[in-house]
């Protein structure tokens, strides 16, 4: 059996806890018809998206502009914590000292739309990272690592 890469292990680390919040302990949200909807374009390689967001139901969606799979992994962090914080940390273990909580995660291919959308209530205060954890190949660094990698405060 191969050994897992970093990206895989990055990804298996933020998926596990996204996928406990999302079956059993996110607060319960409007419905997606009266949330409001989020468009993140994926790009080779950064993230359009706004810089802030009114707090509230979110219905976030992907659609992926670049030339190879993306996929958005949206996350808080943790009180006091930066953008600047994130990008700093070297190792899964300090990346994941600043996450106060993982939102979900959906992949795009390259020119499509993600099938799934992130249906969550966003808190007014709170600080979010967007992130692509993928590589394009085993020897190539992490998307995030080639500027996949946006903050997004809710007012």
């Amino acid at each position: 059996m191969p050994k897992p890469t970093q990206a895989h292990s990055l990804r298996t680390s933020l998926l596990w806890p996204s996928l406990s919040l999302m079956l059993g302990s996110t607060p319960a949200v409007g419905s997606a018809q009266t949330a409001r909807p989020l468009s993140v374009t994926a790009h080779d390689y950064a993230f359009t998206a706004p810089d802030t967001m009114k707090a509230g139901p979110t219905v976030f969606s992907l659609q992926n502009s670049g030339t190879v799979r993306h996929e958005l992994v949206i996350f808080w962090l943790k009180e006091g914590r930066t953008l600047a914080d994130y990008i700093k940390a070297e190792t899964v273990e300090e990346r994941r000292a600043l996450q106060a909580g993982v939102v979900g995660l959906i992949v795009a291919a390259p020119g499509e739309s993600a099938p799934g959308r992130i249906l969550a209530d966003l808190p007014k205060g709170r600080d979010y990272i967007l992130i692509c954890t993928l590589r394009d190949s085993p020897e190539k660094p992490p998307h995030a690592r080639l500027g996949m990698v946006a903050r997004l405060h809710v007012n």
